[in-house]
């Protein structure tokens, strides 16, 4: 398999993902049941408000998308507020 996608059959299927969690701020959402979190990465802040079961104690679940030597590309559970969901982040970030 190469990278994400594998030929299967005359077409491609998404390797499977790897849950994992970083750490971030959390912070009170509008409503009772999300949370606005937030990290850095690098000189970057990334925001994004997520369901509160997707947060536990301070560490957000992710999913693993590819995983290098330094770096990891990692599915936020939701959008950002300054991006997609998939972003780019050191490996020392991801707790599997």
């Amino acid at each position: 398999m190469s990278g994400l996608l594998a030929m299967v059959g005359g077409g491609r299927t998404m390797a499977t993902k790897r849950e994992g969690k970083i750490k971030v701020r959390v912070q009170p959402g509008m409503f009772e049941s999300e949370k606005a979190v937030s990290f850095d990465v690098g000189p970057r802040t990334y925001t994004l408000i997520v369901d509160q079961a997707d947060v536990q104690n301070d560490l957000l679940s992710v999913y693993v998308v590819e995983r290098g030597d330094n770096e990891v590309v990692i599915d936020l559970p939701r959008d950002t507020f300054t991006s997609g969901n998939r972003i780019r982040v050191p490996a020392s970030y991801v707790m599997m």
